[in-house]
């Protein structure tokens, strides 16, 4: 595994698991993507300030997919749990997505809730790339 060199991974956290990573290419397959998982993921709930996952892809139409790849990233958390994106690095034929945990310890719970990250990747970025990491 590729990493930078300002992190290590820690192999025996749960939480460190490989995670499920899906592309959308083209504005179809997010589509095609969200018919098949229509009934599973609530696609209009929201969180906070986050927006749900409709309003986070409903200004992706044919031209943003022109310069862009989506990267849809299911996690696992608390309820209270808070993540950021801290970076996107490639190396060799792998690009890995940190997430930061940036949770205010004071207040986390023990309960386990599902996170998706999406995050838009230009696509000249992914030339080479045949493995994904997050």
């Amino acid at each position: 595994m590729c990493l930078d060199e300002n992190f290590q991974l820690n192999a025996t956290g749960a939480s460190q698991r490989i995670q499920p990573i899906y592309k959308f290419e083209t504005l179809a397959e997010l589509e095609q993507f969200k018919e098949r998982l229509a009934d599973s993921l609530d696609m209009d709930h929201s969180i906070d300030n986050t927006p749900s996952f409709n309003e986070a892809t409903a200004a992706m139409d044919e031209a943003y997919f022109e310069k862009y790849t989506v990267l849809f990233i299911y996690s696992e958390g608390s309820s209270t749990s808070k993540f950021i994106v801290e970076g996107i690095y490639k190396c060799d034929s792998e690009l890995y997505i940190r997430r930061e945990d940036v949770t205010n310890s004071d207040k986390a719970s023990c309960d386990v809730v599902s996170h998706i990250f999406l995050v838009s990747v230009d696509k000249a970025i992914l030339d080479g790339i045949t493995s994904f990491n997050a």
